[in-house]
């Protein structure tokens, strides 16, 4: 989105990072790795952090989504990852939990699980990875994320199939925070 960065943009009485990271801390979350890029200070000035949050700066956010995604994972432990957009602000703590839920009923029947929200044949985010996954997320070297990965794994993919719009509802474009707020 050109201009101002889209993460600090009024959403119900807070910015859009606060929102969303509001929602996830409240969700069953262990533990939440805030990846920052444009205005760093400006963002971890705004969060008030969870004792086992943590923020950590990716200098190469310019470069493309999956350096930030690099630099999260490689911070975090656990058994599984879950890759969730800062600009997916009607995104609540159900939301996450219906995920983590459905991921980890899966990952007893498969290791390797990956998961993401469909919305009628649409897919949507966040993603979860197991933790097998953690290499090859680290070592992946198309910067738009890890569509990829999932292609690549399609054998462990599981859609959590659903009707809520929240999953696609992402802040690429000033219309999107338009009719976001309307």
């Amino acid at each position: 989105m050109e201009g101002p960065n889209k993460l600090l943009l009024e959403f119900k009485n807070h910015t859009i990072v606060e929102q969303c990271y509001s929602s996830l801390s409240k969700s069953g979350v262990d533990e939440i790795i805030v990846v920052t890029g444009r205005d760093a200070e400006i963002v971890s000035g705004l969060l008030r952090l969870r004792q086992q949050d943590r923020l950590v700066h990716n200098a190469d956010f310019r470069l493309g989504l999956t350096t930030s995604i690099q630099k999260g994972v490689k911070q975090a432990h656990g058994d599984a990852f879950m890759l969730c957009l800062a600009d997916m602000p009607l995104l609540n703590m159900d939301h996450y939990d219906s995920l983590i839920e459905e991921f980890q009923t899966s990952a007893m029947a498969d290791q390797e699980a990956i998961l993401a929200p469909f919305v009628n044949g649409k897919r949507g985010n966040p993603v979860i990875f197991s933790k097998v996954h953690k290499p090859a997320i680290l070592a992946h070297n198309e910067m738009n994320g890890c569509r990829s990965l999932i292609n690549h794994n399609l054998n462990h993919f599981i859609r959590y199939n659903t009707e809520d719009h929240a999953f696609l509802s992402d802040i690429d474009t000033a219309e999107d925070y338009s009719l976001l707020n309307q």
